[in-house]
């Protein structure tokens, strides 16, 4: 593909259907942890080409799906990592709550997550995942989520 991004925009133009798409496809393609390689085909039609997804397809939905968030960068923010537990969201209330570990436990409320997908993030809750966001003040702003591996 010579423009991936422009193809998959003329094949799937619906930015949210599109963006849903990129996230339940990266999910679904391996971290190269438990396996690098996943084919999916058509049982009706096995003779028909096939979708293969390794783990570096997972990097490259990662940039794709970074795209195609709006920048909500102000000066002072810092993009931050957290991992840890799914604990718990409020899709409706626009948040979610990851557990790291430690002495005491700390609790980390992430707010402005109206762009995750209750199909997405419903299955992460008590796992391991690692949230990209923004930390604004005392303040996390959601960016992504994906299971830890």
């Amino acid at each position: 593909m010579a423009d991936p991004d422009k193809e998959l925009t003329s094949i799937v133009p619906d930015a949210q259907y599109r963006a849903a798409f990129l996230n339940l496809t990266r999910n679904l393609s391996p971290s190269g942890k438990t396996f690098d390689r996943l084919e999916v085909r058509d049982a009706s039609s096995p003779g028909e080409p096939l979708v293969t997804l390794g783990s570096e397809t997972r990097t490259g939905l990662n940039g794709a799906i970074r795209k195609l968030k709006p920048s909500l960068a102000q000066a002072a923010d810092e993009p931050t990592t957290l991992a840890g537990t799914l604990r718990a969201l409020h899709l409706d209330q626009d948040w979610l709550e990851i557990s790291k570990t430690g002495d005491p436990v700390e609790h980390i409320r992430v707010e402005d997550a109206g762009d995750a997908l209750d199909d997405v993030v419903g299955p992460m809750v008590n796992r391991q995942v690692v949230v990209s966001a923004i930390k604004r003040g005392t303040k996390y702003l959601y960016r992504d989520i994906e299971l830890s591996e």
